[in-house]
C-alpha cells in the first residue's frame, strides 16, 4: 500500500467507506473521508469518534504494515 492508493480511496466520489486491516489484526474503520490524514508513509486514522464526528484519537498506520483494505457496505 501506499498514499496514491488511499488517496484514491478517499476522494472516490461518491465515497465509500473502507477497512484498513493491519498485519497485527488491527482494524479500523473509515466511514468519512474526513476521519483520515496522509503522509508520505502512513495513514493516521481518527479513532473514538463522538457523536459531533470528531476523533478524540488517532493511530498511525503505516502502509508498510497494512495488510489489505476492505469495502464496507
Amino acid at each position: 500500500m501506499n498514499s496514491a492508493t488511499f488517496r484514491e480511496l478517499l476522494r472516490a466520489n461518491p465515497f465509500q467507506p473502507f477497512r484498513i486491516v493491519m498485519a497485527s489484526g488491527e482494524k479500523f474503520d473509515i466511514r468519512k473521508p474526513d476521519a483520515a490524514f496522509l503522509t508520505q508513509s502512513s495513514i493516521q486514522v481518527g479513532v473514538d469518534i463522538g457523536n459531533d464526528g470528531i476523533p478524540e484519537n488517532f493511530r498511525i498506520c503505516s502502509y508498510l504494515n497494512v495488510k489489505e483494505v476492505q469495502r464496507l457496505n
